[in-house]
């Protein structure tokens, strides 16, 4: 429309040009002719002008289609698939996942480093052809270690229903030398129904409180002893879980023995077991099950109590020349959150007998109980704690029961009393442990938790620890 205007406007100045020419052509004919170029170059320049603005608007819509092309493009990739797959960080861990929610990978980690030191009153070795031993001495012990590294995925495929876990550890974790990478848990899961699941594989049997809860989470830098000598471990077999209530959950399981998905006891030609069930029953009073999870209570969450008991019988294998080795097991325990404040109590019982052995007793039973709790003297950052222990393991020897039964034939009482403190730099995922607990009696090997065996019993021994964790 504007080159229509101004084309029109030329010829109109054109033909008033061409008149006046005609009119005085004698008198003005050098002037007008220097005003028709003028207009003319004029003109020229407008024409010019009106086609440099319709190219830069064609060019800013093939730019504009360009970028469009170019977002699409990009968004495609960043998604990973063309079909919208997913990827990032959803506040607990690192995933993978469908759009449509049918496949899904988590990926988690654990490291703890940490430094151990122990005291312990031994004796000297004897001096050649002396016949005896030279006088007492105290020993020290100390040294850095990373204790655990672990790398989990877990999720779903096809559907939610169909779920996985597989962890990998190193260190003293995996039972291993520190250089060996070991499948410390693999299972396939299905939600049968609704708050019913199935599973099985190799993971934590459904015994004790204080080993359920995973390595990440505890309250000192290690487990308790008391944890440790009545713990079923890892075991391979079949696992159910139910929830028939939001505050009641069941879990049962049929499986190799104790320990049997350890390392050193793989594969059931080696478990030597008939028979093992483990069952667990767990009640939510107050609070939500997230917070049965760990031990501290954050000071923004709700109170919470959870209360449970659990058994754990064995028999070992029978129709052979050994003996029929049972072993019974039960357990109590109770946690409490509230307002900075965590507390935890449980003892443990266990039964173990050998009909094959006629020389000695080998009916024994067993008691440990552990009470711990720490508060929040600076809300989510600085939480000192104490725990104290106490096993009676029986003056009888131990049944032997194979799958790795780490009872021991210790006749002593012991008391462990551990005091620390924890410093939280991100809650559970960037935090440092120190610790430091004495064992009153000798030791012959009952307590493996830092504690070093001391064959000569020879009084009680102090450990001190300290540990950094990291979590992702």
């Amino acid at each position: 429309m504007k080159t229509r205007q101004i084309f029109a406007l030329s010829s109109g100045l054109l033909l008033g040009v061409t008149g006046v020419v005609h009119a005085d052509a004698t008198s003005e004919g050098t002037d007008v002719k220097a005003e028709v170029a003028a207009l003319r170059a004029r003109v020229n320049e407008l024409e010019g002008k009106q086609s440099q603005t319709w190219l830069n608007a064609q060019r800013a819509e093939e730019v504009k289609a360009l970028v469009k092309d170019v977002l699409a493009d990009a968004d495609t990739r960043s998604s990973l698939m063309a079909n919208g797959m997913t990827a990032g960080h959803n506040g607990t861990n690192f995933f993978l996942a469908s759009e449509d929610n049918n496949f899904l990978l988590n990926i988690s980690g654990l490291i703890q480093a940490r430094y151990e030191y122990a005291n312990r009153t031994t004796a000297k070795n004897p001096a050649p052809g002396s016949g005896g031993l030279d006088p007492e001495d105290n020993e020290n012990l100390s040294g850095f270690e990373v204790s655990r590294t672990q790398l989990n995925f877990f999720g779903h495929v096809v559907s939610p229903a169909w779920t996985y876990y597989i962890r990998l550890a190193t260190g003293s974790e995996s039972e291993s030398a520190s250089s060996s990478v070991f499948v410390q848990r693999a299972t396939i899961g299905y939600d049968i129904v609704d708050n019913v699941n199935l599973a099985v594989g190799r993971q934590r049997a459904a015994f004790l409180k204080e080993e359920m809860i995973d390595d990440g989470y505890q309250l000192a830098v290690d487990r308790s002893n008391v944890n440790q000598l009545f713990s079923a471990g890892y075991v391979e077999g079949l696992f159910l879980t139910w929830n028939p209530t939001d505050s009641v959950r069941i879990q049962a399981s049929l499986n190799d023995g104790i320990r049997s998905g350890e390392f050193s006891s793989l594969g059931y030609a080696s478990d030597g077991n008939d028979i093992t069930v483990t069952a667990r029953g767990d009640v939510k009073l107050m609070g939500d099950w997230k917070q049965a999870e760990q031990f501290s209570a954050w000071n923004d969450q709700e109170s919470a109590l959870f209360v449970g008991a659990a058994v754990n019988y064995q028999l070992s294998q029978t129709g052979d020349n050994g003996g029929n080795n049972k072993d019974l097991r039960w357990t109590i325990d109770g946690q409490y959150k509230t307002g900075g404040l965590n507390v935890f109590a449980a003892i443990a019982y266990r039964n173990g007998y050998n009909d094959a052995d006629t020389t000695l007793n080998t009916n024994s039973d067993q008691f440990g109980a552990v009470v711990q709790a720490g508060y929040f003297v600076i809300p989510d950052k600085f939480e000192p704690f104490a725990r104290y222990e106490y096993l009676d393991l029986d003056n009888t020897a131990d049944p032997g029961l194979t799958g790795g039964s780490s009872i021991s034939t210790d006749p002593r009482v012991h008391h462990v009393v551990t005091g620390g403190a924890n410093y939280y730099f991100a809650k559970q995922r960037v935090k440092a442990t120190v610790d430091a607990g004495y064992a009153f009696n000798s030791n012959t090997g009952a307590l493996s938790q830092g504690f070093q065996t001391d064959v000569n019993n020879h009084g009680g021994q102090f450990l001190v620890r300290g540990q950094v964790q990291l979590m992702f």
